[in-house]
């Protein structure tokens, strides 16, 4: 089961196709380069919570 898909920066211009598959059963979205390159675990988890409560 999926609750969310986050996708890196460099895989950006996918995120039409992927929503496509997701067919809007969840969010999709891309993690913010700052916390990827800086691997900001956390800050990645409060925006996929974020993304959730939406």
């Amino acid at each position: 089961e999926v609750d969310v898909v986050l996708l890196g920066p460099q895989v950006r211009f996918q995120k039409p196709e992927i929503e496509a598959v997701a067919q809007g059963k969840m969010p999709v979205a891309v993690i913010e380069m700052k916390d990827y390159g800086t691997m900001n675990g956390q800050a990645v988890l409060e925006f996929a919570m974020k993304l959730l409560q939406e």
